[in-house]
C-alpha cells in the first residue's frame, strides 16, 4: 500500500494581463524608467503542494529564470509573461518551505526576488468519537445525508413507523446537534396528488436551500429548516430510478439514476442529457457546468461500468469497462462512486475491490484501501480527510499519509449506503443489523 500522497511535479501556468489606456495630467517633469524587479508571494498550499505567483516588470522577455525552494534549484523554466503562477509539488506535510526566484539577465548576472515562506497542511487525525442513532421501525432505510451546518444535517430514505408497513411513513429526519426531527415531505405524483415518496438523494446549496428528488423522480426544494417550499413538481425527463444529486445551485443541477439517466435542472426547465450507456450510474459530482463526472457500474449484471464527463449539454465517456486495457488500473473492476479534490485537481475514483484510483491530468494511479469489497460510497473535505463506507459497517478514513479502518464499527447485516464529511465532522447512513434506519455521527 502507498503510504504518502504524491502529485504532479513541478508545472508552470502563464497568463496576461489585459491592460488599458486612460486620460493623464501632463507630467510636471521628465518619466523615469521604472526599475527592474522580480516579485514572487505565496498563494495557497495543501499536504505536499504549493501554489505561487511571479510579477516581473522591467525585464526583457523571454528570459531564463529558476526557482529555489530552501536554496536548491527545483526548476528552471523560460519566462514568456510578467505574471506566471508555479506549483511547487512532492513536498511533505506540515513543513516549512523557503522559496526565491533568480532570473538570468545576462551570462554572469541574475535578478533575485524576495524570499516567501509558508507551509503545507498537516494530516487529520484518524481518532473519532462515534455516535450511533436508529430511526424508525424494522424495515427502515437511509439512502443520502447532506450535512448543512453543525446544527442541521439533513437524512432521506424511507422510515417507517410500524415495522415493515408501507402505509405510515416518515422519508426524512432533521438533527440539530442534539435531537432527530422526523419530516413527511410531500411529493407531487403524476396524478397531481401528493404523498410521502421514499426519497433517494438530497442535496445542500451553498445558499441554504436543500434539493430532494425521490425514487419516482418528483423533486422539493425548500429552505434548510422546511418552512419554505420553492418548487415541487414531477420529471419525466428520466429514464431510471434516481440515485443521487450533485448541483451548484438550486438552480443548476443534476441527478443520475438507472438506465444511464443523467436529468439537469437549469432554473426552469428539466432536461434528459444523452449519456449513450444503459449502465445504473450511482454518483455525481462536480466542479462546474464544464466538469461533472459521474459514474457507475454492477456486479449484479452484465451491464458493465463507465465514468462520464459532462459539460454545457454534451456527454463524453472518460472510462469505459468494456474497453479498459492495461496499463489501466482499473481494467479489473467497476467504478461506484466519486469526488474531485480541487486543492490537488485529482479527481478520486472508487472501484467495487479494494482498490481507490487518483486521476489527475489523464494519468491514473492505484491505492489500496482497508475495504476488502462492494464500497458504497466515497467522499472527503480535502486531500487529507477521504471516507470510504461499504456494506458490513466498513468505514476507512485517509489523512493524508496513511488508510485506517474501524472495526470497532463491523456487524454484519449493517449496512452503510452513503456519507457526507465536512472539516471535523461524518454523518454516514444506510441500515442496522436490526433492520432500522443507521446514522452514524463521527466528531
Amino acid at each position: 500500500m502507498k503510504t504518502r500522497f504524491i502529485l504532479p511535479v513541478l508545472f508552470l501556468i502563464s497568463f496576461s494581463l489585459g491592460s488599458f489606456t486612460s486620460c493623464k495630467e501632463p507630467s510636471s517633469g521628465p518619466e523615469t524608467e521604472a526599475k527592474d524587479s522580480l516579485v514572487l508571494k505565496f498563494k495557497e498550499s495543501d499536504l505536499t503542494s504549493a501554489i505561487l505567483f511571479l510579477h516581473s516588470s522591467g525585464v526583457t522577455l523571454p528570459a531564463s529564470v529558476s526557482l529555489y525552494r530552501n536554496g536548491d534549484s527545483v526548476q528552471t523554466f523560460l519566462l514568456h509573461r510578467a505574471d506566471t503562477s508555479l506549483k511547487d509539488s512532492l513536498l511533505s506535510p506540515s513543513t516549512s518551505y523557503n522559496w526565491q526566484a533568480k532570473l538570468r539577465k545576462t551570462a554572469s548576472s541574475f535578478l533575485t526576488s524576495n524570499t516567501v515562506t509558508a507551509r503545507t497542511i498537516d494530516t487529520t487525525s484518524h481518532t473519532f468519537t462515534w455516535k450511533l442513532d436508529t430511526l424508525g421501525a424494522a424495515g427502515s432505510v437511509l439512502f443520502d445525508v447532506a450535512i448543512v451546518n453543525d446544527t442541521c444535517v439533513w437524512v432521506v430514505g424511507d422510515i417507517k413507523s410500524q415495522p415493515y408497513s408501507p402505509v405510515d411513513r416518515y422519508n426524512a429526519a432533521m438533527w440539530n446537534g442534539k435531537v432527530w426531527k422526523k419530516f413527511r415531505i410531500k411529493f407531487l405524483n403524476f396524478s397531481g396528488t401528493q404523498s410521502t415518496q421514499i426519497i433517494k438523494s438530497v442535496w445542500s446549496d451553498t445558499k441554504a436551500k436543500l434539493i430532494f428528488v425521490s425514487d419516482i423522480a418528483s423533486v422539493v426544494i425548500s429552505n434548510i429548516s422546511f418552512t419554505s417550499i420553492y418548487l415541487n413538481t414531477t420529471v419525466t425527463a428520466v429514464k431510471g430510478i434516481p440515485n443521487k444529486i450533485w448541483g451548484l445551485s438550486s438552480g443548476n443541477f443534476y441527478f443520475v439514476g438507472g438506465d444511464g439517466s443523467i436529468t439537469h435542472y437549469n432554473g426552469s426547465t428539466f432536461t434528459l442529457m444523452e449519456s449513450g450507456t444503459t449502465v445504473n450510474l450511482q454518483d455525481v459530482w462536480g466542479t462546474s457546468d464544464n466538469e461533472v463526472w459521474a459514474c457507475g457500474g454492477s456486479i449484479f449484471n452484465n451491464s458493465g461500468s463507465v465514468i462520464l464527463k459532462f459539460s454545457n449539454g454534451k456527454v463524453q465517456k472518460v472510462w469505459d469497462y468494456a474497453t479498459s486495457v492495461f496499463p489501466d488500473p482499473r481494467r479489473h473492476t467497476l467504478i461506484s462512486s466519486l469526488w474531485y479534490a480541487p486543492n490537488s485537481g485529482t479527481w478520486w475514483e472508487m472501484g467495487l475491490n479494494n482498490e481507490v484510483y487518483l486521476e489527475v491530468n489523464n494519468t491514473v494511479t492505484a491505492w489500496s484501501t482497508p475495504i476488502e469489497w462492494a464500497p458504497s460510497r466515497l467522499r472527503g473535505s480535502g486531500d487529507n480527510s477521504i471516507f470510504i463506507c461499504a456494506p458490513s459497517g466498513r468505514l476507512c478514513h485517509f489523512n493524508g499519509l496513511t488508510w485506517k479502518a474501524y472495526p470497532e464499527l463491523y456487524r454484519d447485516n449493517r449496512d452503510f449506503y452513503s456519507l457526507d464529511v465536512k472539516p471535523n465532522r461524518l454523518v454516514v447512513v444506510g441500515k442496522e443489523s436490526d433492520g432500522k434506519a443507521l446514522v452514524l455521527i463521527g466528531n
